[in-house]
């Protein structure tokens, strides 16, 4: 039930191949996670918090996958990036998500490049709640 924060200010030289984050009563924030240059995020909130923002040059597809039982995440996404994110919910938790528009069963990024890396986003969420939002 403790608290950790990583702040990440410099691009990793080296891509990393998978990043595993769990929250599980505690609380992690998480900033400049971009830089990281990560191909795949395992985001997991049982009880906890978790407050990630991926800012930082991102140029090469990524995937995120969040799991969020009773908690709460607040996610931050790069606005130079394309975004597709599918979300499962219950009908008891909370989602607000910003910044994208909903085409069928996704959330996607309003002005579409393909010349752009994408972020493919695969949230699940029980009890708890999800805010999404672009930076600007």
């Amino acid at each position: 039930m403790g608290k950790v924060t990583l702040n990440v200010d410099l691009q990793n030289p080296i891509v990393c191949k998978k990043i595993n984050i769990e929250a599980g009563m505690g609380e992690f924030e998480g900033t400049g996670l971009g830089y990281l240059r990560a191909e795949v995020v395992n985001i997991d909130v049982g009880l906890g918090s978790a407050d990630i923002d991926f800012s930082g040059k991102i140029n090469h597809n990524m995937k995120i996958e969040v799991e969020v039982g009773l908690g709460s995440i607040k996610l931050i996404l790069p606005d130079n990036v394309n975004i597709s994110a599918r979300l499962h919910d219950y009908f008891l938790s909370t989602v607000n998500v910003e910044d994208l528009v909903k085409k069928g069963n996704k959330y996607v990024s309003k002005e579409w490049d393909s010349d752009r890396p994408t972020i493919t986003l695969d949230m699940s969420v029980g009890l708890g709640s999800i805010d999404l939002k672009v930076s600007d």
